[in-house]
């Protein structure tokens, strides 16, 4: 038992940084910078509105605080020479990047797939909920960091003493709010025969068998300690529960049909994707080199990714069909392309070595990639000078410079 409690409980496999000179050894800055930008991380935020598509269809606007440049690069690093390093329970499905392990929203679903009963909570206000006091716990009482490194971070991680939705790290820290309680709630589960997950704000326990009204009411007061506990609260309005008896509902999780052995997308979102294939075949006789037929083959191509998700019959076919309608580009963009390519090698040494430039670059060769399709001795060579030029390989290594 005492194994499948650890196995349970997120797990910091370092050593704890004792002092701000360790920490800013670890990321790679000298202390007095990290000092300065700590003192200031709340004046180097951009905040915008984005619109974001519900799973109902409707739209919401979210609020997005992207860090800027100096603040970004030390939360990248926090990012990988910190959180990344936790070792995260099995249970917990989003922000985290696993290659031996993967997780997303399919295989959340696929831990419920054949229950009798599922029952859905969603924390309300996720990120704007968590504030700073509970960021700086998980700092010392997780991680074990000194009181110093602990204040440091958590100003290096947090706006206006709220974890920023925008920002690199605050995915994983969200996956840590509820580090000492989570895995007492999954092991009771477990012993129960209940399956537990959790995709960020997103909490679904199934069931393979019939549970009483009691014991469903049981569960959900059992999720609602442990995110009272932390000063959250439920979103009543999204707490669901379904059961295979009711033949009238789709029994869901994280928009997947868990009816069967395997998840499946929902009738109306494959009728969508084919609509959608079907419009890009249509747009694309119209102007295959515009910049909205650009944007709309890339849509509709993130739309059949999902198809390839879930396996579906029909993906291998939509697929081939938007093969077919690759987005070209006009002899007017060949040309803005290359006196793109002209004018980044003319670029000053300086300048070569920012992120705005990497950007140039690597779109520059996203383009070069289109033009292949008509003109592949030009694009091969506009692209080999651009891999010259180029300052990193990836972003990541941009960042860990």
């Amino acid at each position: 038992m005492l194994k499948e409690i650890h196995r349970d409980k997120p797990h910091y496999p370092l050593n704890p940084i004792a002092s701000l000179e360790s920490l800013a050894a670890a990321l790679d800055i000298p202390l007095i910078s990290l000092r300065d930008l700590a003192k200031t991380a709340d004046n180097n935020y951009h905040e915008f509105e984005l619109v974001v598509t519900k799973k109902d269809g409707t739209e919401k606007i979210r609020l997005i605080k992207d860090p800027k440049l100096p603040l970004k690069k030390i939360q990248k690093r926090i990012n990988s020479r910190i959180l990344s390093k936790v070792k995260f329970p099995p249970y917990l499905h989003g922000g985290i990047k696993d290659k031996d392990n993967p997780r997303d929203y399919f295989t959340n679903a696929s831990s419920h797939t054949n229950s009798h009963i599922i029952i859905s909570v969603d924390v309300k206000n996720f990120y704007p909920s968590i504030t700073r006091d509970k960021v700086l716990e998980i700092f010392k009482n997780f991680f074990k960091f000194s009181q110093n490194v602990a204040e440091i971070l958590t100003d290096l991680v947090t706006f206006e003493d709220t974890l920023p939705q925008g920002a690199a790290t605050s995915s994983y820290l969200a996956n840590l709010i509820f580090h000492d309680k989570e895995y007492t709630l999954v092991n009771t589960f477990r012993k129960k025969s209940f399956t537990y997950t959790r995709l960020l704000d997103d909490i679904t326990v199934s069931s393979s068998r019939n549970l009483s009204d009691t014991k469903k009411t049981d569960i959900i007061k059992d999720i609602s300690r442990m995110i009272s506990g932390k000063n959250l609260k439920i979103n009543d309005k999204k707490t669901d529960i379904t059961s295979r008896d009711d033949h009238n509902r789709t029994m869901k999780v994280t928009g997947l049909l868990v009816n069967s052995f395997n998840p499946r997308c929902l009738k109306s979102d494959k009728k969508n994707i084919r609509a959608a294939v079907k419009n890009c075949e249509i747009e694309f006789l119209n102007s295959s080199s515009s910049p909205k037929y650009h944007k709309l083959w890339n849509e509709t191509s993130g739309k059949v990714a999902k198809l390839q998700r879930v396996g579906h019959s029909q993906a291998k076919a939509l697929r081939l069909r938007l093969s077919t309608i690759f987005p070209t580009i006009s002899e007017e963009r060949s040309q803005q392309l290359q006196r793109e390519v002209s004018y980044l090698e003319k670029e000053k040494l300086e300048k070569r070595s920012r992120i705005g430039f990497l950007k140039r670059i690597n779109n520059a060769i996203y383009i070069c990639g289109v033009l292949l399709r008509k003109n592949k001795v030009l694009a091969k060579s506009l692209r080999d000078r651009l891999v010259i030029l180029k300052p990193s390989e990836t972003y990541t290594d941009f960042w860990e410079k």
